[in-house]
């Protein structure tokens, strides 16, 4: 009789993607039990990812068709920065893609970031059908309900897809040649599956709102890694970070909120659909990535030892600081952040309250000459202003409930979405 060949598990702690069979189920939300599918040519921290995030060069630099293209290594290298070489900027060759998977659907401002549990929203998914007889194209379009998020990030991704057309920038380009295979991938799921509606989970789109979710961005490997672990990620911490939080649960709408000021390309979608963007315009493009570039360079700039404070409250969301609520106004999306604009300004105020009150206190109890001070002498008020309000606005504040969270109570289990975390990714240089 013929042995039956057992399928291998897979440790836990395997951090090689090719020797991995399956993830570590104890760590799957039970929501997404089905909705993965691992590609073993890809490095370990995108796993799950159908089409490969993560290629990347310097912006604004315009395509031509002059030779010679930047050339890829063989995975897991392929994904490395292709820039300089002899000072040199290298031009990139786009991959072309033809999509076969089309839609037709919108998402409205009061949509964005803003649903309930179990909502849904109709759109339409067309195939492009050729006859064998003409060889002439048609397209063979299906009704479908799906949780409202996928459609937001269909919809970016439509955009994204619609603005490389006008913009021959590589990062542009880029994103144009990404988005057109995650969309014709997200198309045959959605034109073939069986099942969809309030408990359809998408396993293509599901990587990215993942990353979304904890406010990493997707262009660059190493940053990707060092959010996941702080050494080489195993199955298990990818597993947990990919699969372990469903991704379409509104009590999550606060933390996306907070990663818009981390992900561009979703808060450059943000722009367009409140009209603050042109669909075209390369200048609000660009203005979004050098925003981009100063928000990461301040995480990466933020002290270490911050890190200590962040632990104790770490599902906390936290106020914005300076550099973000600069890049909100800049950008024009006060009336969309309004309230974290609020909170931002309350929790300074309450600081200078905080640090008045104190000072108050210590002149009540102290006596000339007290705390190393010349005798009769204050400190400087504005060092120690500084200090005091520097330590208040580092400390994390809940979330405001508000019309646009639409009643959801703050949540407060965590998704590993810490300063601290995004922190890890810039530092390994998600500013590129």
């Amino acid at each position: 009789m013929p042995r039956t060949r057992r399928r291998p598990k897979t440790s836990p702690n395997e951090v090689d993607p090719s020797k991995v069979t399956k993830p570590v189920v104890t760590q799957i939300h039970q929501n997404l039990i089905n909705a993965w599918k691992i590609s073993k040519g890809n490095q370990m921290c995108y796993l799950f990812d159908l089409v490969v995030p993560v290629r990347q060069w310097k912006r604004g630099t315009v395509y031509t068709e002059e030779e010679p293209w930047a050339e890829y290594g063989p995975a897991p290298w392929g994904d490395l920065t292709e820039t300089d070489e002899e000072n040199k900027l290298q031009p990139y060759y786009p991959i072309e893609h033809e999509r076969r998977y089309h839609f037709d659907c919108e998402v409205p401002l009061e949509k964005f970031l803003n649903w309930n549990d179990g909502e849904l929203s109709t759109i339409r998914v067309g195939k492009t059908v050729t006859a064998h007889n003409n060889r002439t194209n048609s397209t063979d379009w299906k009704g479908i309900s799906i949780p409202d998020l996928y459609v937001q990030l269909i919809n970016q991704l439509l955009a994204e897809d619609a603005h490389g057309d006008t913009n021959e920038s590589h990062e542009a380009l880029r994103r144009q040649s990404y988005t057109r295979r995650v969309l014709d991938k997200v198309g045959k799921e959605l034109y073939q599956a069986s099942a969809l509606g309030k408990d359809f989970r998408s396993a293509v789109l599901n990587p990215i709102l993942q990353r979304y979710l904890r406010g990493v961005p997707d262009c660059y490997a190493p940053s990707i890694r060092s959010a996941i672990s702080r050494g080489e990620p195993s199955i298990s911490e990818v597993t947990q970070f990919y699969l372990g939080e469903d991704p379409v649960d509104p009590a999550n709408i606060p933390h996306y909120r907070k990663s818009l000021l981390y992900i561009p390309e979703m808060r450059w979608f943000l722009g367009i659909v409140m009209g603050v963007i042109d669909l075209g315009s390369m200048e609000g493009f660009q203005r979004v990535r050098d925003n981009h570039d100063k928000v990461m360079q301040a995480l990466a700039d933020e002290d270490d030892d911050e890190d200590d404070e962040d632990d104790e409250d770490d599902a906390v969301i936290p106020a914005l600081s300076q550099v973000e609520v600069e890049v909100v106004i800049d950008e024009g999306l006060k009336e969309f952040f309004k309230e974290e604009l609020a909170q931002a300004g309350a929790n300074e105020d309450q600081g200078n309250e905080e640090t008045e009150e104190s000072h108050r206190k210590e002149g009540e109890h102290s006596e000339p000459g007290d705390k190393g001070s010349p005798e009769g002498e204050e400190e400087p008020a504005t060092e120690r202003n500084h200090d005091a309000a520097g330590t208040q606005r580092t400390k994390k504040r809940p979330f405001p409930e508000g019309s646009l969270i639409r009643g959801q109570r703050p949540h407060t289990s965590s998704p590993p979405s810490s300063r601290r975390v995004r922190r890890r990714a810039a530092s390994e240089g998600g500013n590129l």
